[in-house]
């Protein structure tokens, strides 16, 4: 009785291990998939991957959201830190001054923020479409 105690608390905690693995690994799918996208589609064009690794994540609706966040906040934030250096903060200077005065951080960071809360709502979207499905 003591060994099959045991085991199932053994395989309970190789389960969540498991599932942080998978968890990053569909998140950096999700990054890397949406940056190589991003260059070819539409700014829009991180919806439909991040509804289907929503969808196949099997996560509840608040963690594939916080997912999601995270995942889009990080791309958004490579790819305009990316355009940045190509045009040598021409473009971050006048957007600055736009905005009175922001810096590259500050650009980044609301940049990333829009990027995270349509990839947040995207994720969450493809998850509530599986429970419904269930």
């Amino acid at each position: 009785m003591l060994e099959s105690q045991t085991i199932s608390t053994f395989t309970g905690h190789n389960l969540q291990k498991m599932d942080r693995v998978r968890l990053a690994v569909i998140s950096l799918l999700t990054i890397f998939l949406t940056i190589i996208i991003g260059w070819y589609l539409p700014w829009w064009s991180f919806v439909p991957v991040c509804l289907f690794f929503g969808y196949y994540s099997d996560l509840v609706p608040v963690k594939a959201f916080s997912t999601g966040f995270f995942c889009m906040f990080a791309a958004w934030v490579l790819q305009a830190y990316y355009i940045d250096l190509q045009n040598e903060s021409i473009l971050t200077a006048r957007i600055g001054r736009v905005f009175e005065g922001v810096n590259l951080l500050g650009l980044l960071l609301i940049t990333g923020s829009f990027g995270g809360l349509g990839g947040g709502l995207s994720f969450a979207a493809g998850s509530s479409a599986r429970n419904l499905v269930k």
